[in-house]
Order: structure tokens, then C-alpha cells, then sequence
């Protein structure tokens, strides 16, 4: 607990004072900014899940807000690069926890806050290398999933999940193309079009 707090306090300095330097220090504080994220979400994931520190409500709200305030702050500093390292460390937290064994609905539904933070930039940014990362490590870590602990007693608690994934990484292939017409020519959101599709049907 105390390990976690002095963590927590640590990444919300980081965040704090990247805030600060951006307009001086561009690259730095975006840097700070990035790494401080990824932090956060470990910390929350880990005292929520693995030591039952937070209520499961307080970390998903958390987490929640994290995103949202994480997508705001990208997207009012146009910050691509903070946002794909926070993203990037948001999605390999669970895997350095000190357990395999995270509850179902927890695990997927910190993925789903996730992928839902990518939704949110898409909506103001056609960044497609943070929406691409976002669904090449949902696909290989719900593939990984899949292969170890996936069970056939499962599919109800499953289903819902990947429905909702499907229709996050769809809406945000549909958002860029709204926003650029020329979107044909985008290697990357022929390979979204593509790939969702293809993943959704492996998985079912």
C-alpha cells in the first residue's frame, strides 16, 4: 500500500510538471506526461485487482476519468506522441502485474476504458498510429487470453466484451474516414476496415 502511494504521488508529479514545462520544454514534458500515465493506470489496476486496495467502483471510475483527462490533455497540447506512450503502457500494466489470474470483468473492462480513450481522441484526431497500436494489442492480447484461459463456460461474460470492441475499433475506421475523404489512399485504415472484421470473426 504504502509502495503504491509513493508511486501514485511520483506519476502525479510527473504529470504535474510535464503540464508545466510543455510550453517550454515541449519534448520533455511530454515525455513526463506520457510515462506518468501508464504509472497511474498500473497503480490503479494493481491495488484494485491484484491487493483489493480500491473498491473495484473507485478503480474503474478512476480509470475513467484517467482516460478522458489523458485524451483532453493530448488533444489540447497535440500531443500524439504522449498519448501512444500512455496508451502504449495502459495496455501492458496487467501484464506486469504479479498475478495471470485477473478477474474477467475487471480485466476486460480496464481494456474496454481503454480502447474507449482511443474512441474519444479519434473523434478530434486522425492519429493512426495510436488507433492502429490500440487494436493490434487488443487483438494479441485478447488472442493470448483466449488461448490460456478462455473456456466455453465463459462465452456470456466474453461476448459482450468483444461485440463492444468490434464496435469501438469500427467507429473509429468509420471517424477517420469521415474526416479524410482521401481515406482509400491510408494504408492504415484499409488495414483497420480490414482487420476488425477478420478479428472479430477469428474470435467468435
Amino acid at each position: 500500500e504504502i509502495v503504491l502511494s509513493v508511486i501514485m504521488a511520483i506519476a502525479l508529479g510527473m504529470l504535474g510538471a510535464g503540464w508545466l514545462l510543455v510550453r517550454r520544454r515541449s519534448n520533455y514534458g511530454l515525455l513526463l506526461q506520457g510515462g506518468a500515465e501508464p504509472m497511474l493506470y498500473t497503480c490503479l489496476f494493481v491495488g484494485g485487482e491484484v491487493y483489493g486496495l480500491f473498491p473495484i467502483a473507485f478503480s474503474f471510475s478512476a480509470m475513467v476519468i484517467l482516460a478522458v483527462l489523458s485524451g483532453l490533455l493530448a488533444v489540447a497540447q497535440d500531443a500524439r506522441q504522449s498519448a501512444l506512450i500512455g496508451m502504449c503502457g495502459g495496455f501492458l500494466a496487467p501484464l506486469l502485474c504479479p498475478t495471470s489470474s485477473a478477474d474477467l470483468i475487471f480485466l476486460w473492462g480496464y481494456y474496454l476504458i481503454l480502447s474507449g480513450g482511443i474512441m474519444f481522441v479519434a473523434y478530434f484526431k486522425s492519429w493512426q498510429e495510436l488507433n492502429v497500436t490500440g487494436f493490434v494489442l487488443t487483438s494479441v492480447i485478447g488472442f493470448l487470453w483466449g488461448y490460456t484461459d478462455y473456456r466455453p463456460g465463459l462465452f456470456l461474460q466474453v461476448e459482450p466484451f468483444l461485440i463492444l470492441f468490434f464496435l469501438f475499433y469500427l467507429a473509429i475506421s468509420v471517424l477517420y474516414a469521415v474526416k479524410n475523404p482521401d481515406f482509400k489512399e491510408d494504408l492504415a485504415n484499409q488495414f483497420l476496415i480490414l482487420g476488425v472484421p477478420l478479428c472479430f470473426f477469428a474470435f467468435q
